[in-house]
């Protein structure tokens, strides 16, 4: 269920992104590419997998319109990307299908170079995830669904007004938010050439008049919201098959808007985890001292961001946990790798995910809504997939 209500919300941001660039008149295009694939092992009797390669196929905008979001971020690109992956070793690995939209900033250097930078996140879906019987070796992916992210960065070559060519490296993952189990995630990196093409008569050039953008404007809001996620009680890899549990949550922070486009955020943030309820009643930990709701509690102050673009925004979080105490005795028995490993989990978490705003977030408005679907980890080991609702104010 949590899955189908991500993807429909991404399929919603999809279609208010490309919307907005449609509307600016913006040049479209359609990019392919083709990558080197090296998957990077994870846990230490990971099977080899062999050669991997990759392939993407994009539809997007190259958007130009003034006094927008477009002009703030420097007229980047957006739009939708499909990508497969095969490794070698298909038995243990399978193959990875997967979507996202995008967002491509872009650094031009004179009319016809650019160094471009392109961020998504989405879905993916592999052909060969963990299965007790048939593929008990891949504990990367527990499930056939999973989060994706990739972050790449190129060099951009402008051959003629349709052609553009590009040539760079990226870093690819793939987790399932710690819904299944086992899920060390999938993290791969990738090299390779791209090839846009432009079928507008207009030259999409990749060096733009800039309209000069006020950025010393400022917003204040304050935010509020309410939120549950699912996860599978117990560690990367166990125990297998266990029950998924609950996790509520409720935030309070304060927000500063930078030129309607750019929100950075702070505030306090509570969770309760009813799978750590739970193992209290079973009396899992004896040696524990704690009531049922104290021990399951865990309080966040955290700092975030979010690049907004109209309806939608991408959303960058972290924290320090300033109450988390059942995590140090379930980190003992599921996980127990390294002081530092615990250290470092036990005292920070982030966050990443998508928000759509029910109102352009360009317009200031006095109220606004927001929903959202996140992927949550302790340091960077996932925790929980989630979902998250916002009432926005503006104080000023």
């Amino acid at each position: 269920m949590l899955y189908r209500v991500c993807l429909i919300l991404v399929f919603i941001g999809v279609q208010h992104l490309s919307a907005q660039s449609i509307k600016s008149k913006a040049s479209p295009f359609v990019e392919v590419e083709a990558f080197y694939s090296l998957l990077v092992p994870n846990y230490p009797s990971a099977p080899k997998p062999g050669n991997a390669y990759a392939s993407t196929f994009s539809f997007g905008y190259q958007t130009k319109k003034d006094s927008s979001w477009q002009a703030y971020y420097g007229y980047p690109q957006t739009g939708i990307q499909f990508s497969y992956l095969h490794v070698q070793n298909q038995k243990d690995y399978g193959s990875q299908f997967a979507f996202n939209p995008f967002i491509c900033f872009n650094r031009p250097f004179g009319t016809k170079h650019s160094l471009d930078f392109k961020l998504g996140l989405g879905m993916a879906y592999h052909t060969a995830p963990y299965d007790s019987i048939d593929n008990p070796t891949n504990l990367a992916i527990g499930s056939p669904y999973s989060w994706y992210f990739n972050a790449n960065m190129a060099y951009r070559f402008v051959l003629n007004k349709r052609l553009h060519l590009k040539f760079g490296a990226g870093f690819w993952h793939a987790s399932n938010g710690h819904t299944r189990l086992p899920n060390f995630g999938q993290n791969y990196g990738v090299f390779g050439l791209g090839l846009q093409y432009y079928p507008g008569e207009e030259n999409p050039y990749t060096k733009y008049e800039r309209t000069k953008v006020d950025r010393s404007k400022k917003y204040y809001y304050l935010r509020a919201g309410l939120g549950f996620g699912l996860h599978e009680y117990g560690g990367t890899t166990e125990p297998i098959g266990g029950p998924k549990y609950l996790i509520s949550s409720a935030s309070l922070a304060f927000g500063v808007v930078f030129r309607k486009y750019l929100l950075v955020k702070t505030g306090l943030a509570y969770q309760y985890y009813s799978s750590y309820a739970h193992s209290q009643i079973r009396n899992e930990f004896p040696s524990f001292d704690g009531l049922k709701q104290k021990a399951a509690s865990n309080l966040i102050l955290f700092l975030g961001t979010e690049l907004m673009f109209g309806h939608l925004s991408f959303d960058l979080q972290g924290g320090l946990n300033l109450w988390k105490p059942y995590f140090s005795s379930f980190y003992d028995k599921y996980e127990d790798r390294s002081k530092f490993d615990k250290t470092m989990k036990l005292l920070f978490s982030t966050r990443l995910g998508l928000n759509l705003y029910a109102i352009n977030t360009a317009k200031n408005p006095k109220h606004n809504f927001s929903i959202g679907v996140f992927m949550n980890a302790n340091y960077g080991q996932a925790d929980f997939s989630s979902i998250f609702a916002n009432y926005c104010f503006r104080l000023k």
